[in-house]
């Protein structure tokens, strides 16, 4: 099911997550680590750095574990929903809010 990602841009849906640990779950992430995500590990939806220095880690700040991912309409930029869950059942919520 992740490999239907790229086909939600066009129908105005983009899911993303933020990488929020570095190599360690107490060290920040590099663009080394996001660039490992996208490139090793094949993330097939979009991924951010979290924020650096004293804000606090987006885990904290939307009250959500390590693994979340954000459901956001393209049009409006609006976020959906914010769900701690794996890849493939954000895929589905987000699938049936596009209504397939």
């Amino acid at each position: 099911m992740a490999s239907q990602t790229p086909t939600l841009v066009p129908r105005g849906a983009l899911l993303m997550t933020i990488l929020t640990e570095g190599t360690t779950p107490t060290t920040f992430p590099t663009e080394a680590n996001l660039g490992t995500w996208n490139g090793r590990a094949g993330a097939p939806y979009s991924m951010v750095l979290d924020s650096m220095g004293t804000q606090p880690r987006m885990e904290r700040y939307f009250n959500r574990p390590r693994d979340t991912f954000i459901l956001v309409e393209l049009p409006s930029m609006r976020i959906l929903e914010i769900t701690a869950s794996d890849v493939n059942s954000a895929l589905a919520s987000l699938r049936m809010r596009l209504g397939s």
